[in-house]
Order: C-alpha cells, then sequence, then structure tokens
C-alpha cells in the first residue's frame, strides 16, 4: 500500500492467455493481409469460399459452391466434437474427488510443457 501523498503504482501482471490471444489475433492479421497480398494479381483458378456460424445447437451455412460446403460442414463437425469431448472432461473432472482432479490437472500441466517425457 502506498503511503499518503505518494502516488500509486500500477500493477502489471503477465497473463500467458492474454498474451496468447492477442498473438493469435495479430498472426490472423497477419495471415490476411499476406493473402490478400498473395491474391492480388492473374486469378489462378476458381475461387471457393464460406462461413460457418453457430447459433447455440444450430449451424448456419454460407458458401460458394457445393464443395465448400461439404468442407465447411465437415471442419463444424470436428469442432462439434471438440468441444463435446471438451465438455466431458471438465464435467470428469468437477465430478472427481479434489485430490485426484489435482493429480490429473497436474498431469496434463506436464503433458503441455514436456510432450514427449521419454526421448
Amino acid at each position: 500500500m502506498a503511503e499518503e501523498g505518494q502516488p500509486l503504482q500500477p500493477v502489471i501482471m503477465f497473463n500467458p492467455l492474454v498474451f496468447g490471444g492477442i498473438l493469435l489475433i495479430f498472426l490472423g492479421v497477419l495471415l490476411v493481409f499476406l493473402g490478400f497480398l498473395m491474391g492480388t494479381g492473374v486469378a489462378r483458378g476458381k475461387t471457393e469460399g464460406g462461413a460457418v456460424v453457430i447459433i447455440g445447437p444450430f449451424p448456419i451455412l454460407v458458401a460458394s459452391s457445393e464443395r465448400a460446403a461439404k468442407t465447411l460442414m465437415i471442419m463444424a463437425l470436428a469442432f462439434f466434437g471438440f468441444v463435446v469431448l471438451l465438455f466431458l472432461l471438465l464435467y470428469w473432472l468437477a465430478r472427481q474427488p479434489a485430490s485426484l482432479a489435482a493429480s490429473s490437472i497436474a498431469s496434463l500441466k506436464a503433458l503441455l510443457h514436456d510432450p514427449l517425457p521419454h526421448l
């Protein structure tokens, strides 16, 4: 705590998730910019595109071709499967005793820091 009359010093905390999120945003902007630069000039072929917006359990798909729509639907289903597995993992961790959940989380952290400990 600061003495009376002393200015408060700002507290700057480093959060790796916030830093990673900001880094991913800048990387995305860079990739869009590079894609724009590489896409300018002579057209090299047919361009296809699309988007998937998921509102609750309902996917809304917009695509320029049937091929793009199939690709986007496969990607949306894969993402949906990943989210379901993540929710099941979190549900399983929440139902475990605190000691088992803590050891499971510690194991996951160790795996993320050293994915190949046997090598």
